[in-house]
Parts: C-alpha cells; sequence; structure tokens
C-alpha cells in the first residue's frame, strides 16, 4: 500500500488552520474526529492533532495541525512553548513530512510571516520539503482586503491584486481561500466557496506533496557527543558559563532573536530533544 501524503499545517493564530483541517478532512460538528475551531485571539490547538487518513483523487492524506503562532516576545510563555511543541512534533516524527503548509488571513503580519517562514522552510527544513501558502477569509472583500463588499470572484481577484506581496518567498503554491462554517446562514453564506477551496487546497497537496517523506535535521551521536564535551568544557570555565553551545546554532539564533528564548531556555531545548 502506498505511504500516504503528510502535511504539516502551521500559521497564525485565528488565521482558520482548524477549520481549515475539518473541511479539508471532510468532517463537521458531530463527527467525533471533528476539532473544536474559536475566532478569539486564543488559540484553540495548543498542541499538535493528527487527523486520520482521508483520500483525495486515489491518494492518502494526512494532517497535523499544530499550534498558532505569534512573536513570543508579544503574548508570553503559552506560545512560546508552542513553538517547542511543533520542533519536537519534527524532530520526534518517524515518517517525516512531504509538505508544508503555511496558513496565514490577509492581511498578513509581516515579521511574523518572515519568521515563521524562516523557521519552517529554511532552518528547519533547509529548503528540501515543499511549502505552500493558503490565505484565509478570503470571501466579501475586495481585491485590497481592506472593505466589505461582494465580488463575484473573490479569489482570483485577491491573488491577482496580492501575489506581488509573496514574491520574495519560495512558496510552491499560494491559494487564496474561505474555511467559515458554523450554523445554517454560515454554510448558505460561504458552501461555495468552501468547496471550492477544498477542492484547491486538496489538488495542491497532491500535486506537490508527492515523492518520499522527508525527515526534519536531527542531530548525529557525533554532534551530540562533541556538544556535550565543549559545554562540560565550559562550565569549568567560569569566564564562559554563558557560552553553552548547540549542534543546531541556526535554530537557536532563531528562537533566541524571534521567538522569545533565552539563550539558556533555547541551548537547554535544542540539546534536550
Amino acid at each position: 500500500m502506498a505511504e500516504p501524503i503528510r502535511v504539516l499545517v502551521f500559521g497564525t493564530v485565528g488565521a482558520g488552520k482548524t477549520s481549515m483541517c475539518n473541511t479539508l478532512a471532510g468532517l463537521e460538528p458531530g463527527d467525533p474526529r471533528y476539532m473544536e475551531t474559536s475566532n478569539s485571539a486564543q488559540s484553540v490547538t495548543l498542541e499538535a492533532y493528527h487527523y486520520k487518513e482521508f483520500h483525495w483523487k486515489g491518494k492518502g492524506i494526512v494532517l497535523t495541525d499544530t499550534a498558532g503562532l505569534v512573536p513570543g516576545q508579544s503574548i508570553g510563555r503559552t506560545y512560546k512553548f508552542a513553538i517547542a511543541n511543533i520542533i519536537k512534533l519534527l524532530r520526534d516524527s518517524q515518517d517525516g513530512y512531504n509538505l508544508l503548509i503555511y496558513v496565514s488571513p490577509p492581511k498578513i503580519e509581516k515579521k511574523l510571516a518572515e519568521d515563521s517562514y524562516n523557521l519552517f522552510y529554511k532552518v528547519l527544513g533547509g529548503e528540501r520539503v515543499k511549502i505552500i501558502l493558503v490565505v484565509t477569509h478570503i470571501d466579501l472583500i475586495d481585491a485590497t482586503g481592506t472593505n466589505i463588499e461582494y465580488t463575484e470572484k473573490p479569489f482570483v481577484e485577491w491573488l491577482n491584486a496580492n501575489r506581488k506581496n509573496y514574491s520574495n518567498y519560495k512558496y510552491a503554491d499560494i491559494i487564496a481561500t474561505c474555511f467559515k462554517c458554523g450554523g445554517f446562514i454560515m454554510k448558505e453564506l460561504f458552501g461555495e466557496l468552501r468547496t471550492e477551496s477544498r477542492k484547491a487546497v486538496l489538488d495542491a497537496i497532491v500535486k506537490h506533496g508527492q515523492g518520499g517523506s522527508i525527515k526534519l535535521k536531527e542531530p548525529t551521536i557525533f554532534e551530540q557527543g562533541a556538544v556535550k564535551i565543549m559545554n562540560t568544557f565550559l562550565d569549568l570555565t567560569v569566564i564562559a558559563k554563558d557560552k553553552q553551545v548547540t549542534y543546531d546554532e541556526d535554530l537557536a539564533k532563531e528562537l533566541e532573536e524571534k521567538w522569545g528564548f533565552t539563550r539558556d531556555e533555547a541551548v537547554k531545548f535544542i540539546n534536550g530533544i
């Protein structure tokens, strides 16, 4: 039996990651596998959730939904360590992932978008795993994303007006979507857009998620041993007590400079994985 396409979903708090995953997996409220969603700024998903394998065009797909991201300096401990949970998930994965999906609202917070892209695609993925951008909440807005008004083809118009804003990123695909749900009125208003969005994202997963699964970077036994020896030496040198090292300095730098970790927290977390 062919291996499924394994997809890691990450993105901004409140962007609609869980609504998207529920829709892609064909789940409705009341289904025991349905994940609850929220419109608040708090992330409902604080730990990873693995959806049961489902199929699209003959291909098995497994989605992993993760905690919503915000700069650690802005929100505090809960979200800072949500990053740690996601990284540990990637490192512990026995099968790896075929594809990354970054979910974002139309009004992007530039620094968060850059930091998330750099952390997952460049630092953790080494640019080896393709990444898709899914922009949500494109429904009753105009092409600029600023005014509430009906537009006949919101996805096409939004992409035409905004694709240039993502020219610095190596996204395999950029997909404008709407996954709003909840109640009869919402189903009636956004049902067609949800159906169109589901098809577009699933088609992109099948297109870009083919090939072998790539396990993200992990230390060799030699690297672990060398770091342990170096830190033991530094511990004995009073002047160098704050110079502890890790086998992944790129990741340590990202966590320290962009996600609110102290140097000590970053080193202990990475070396303890």
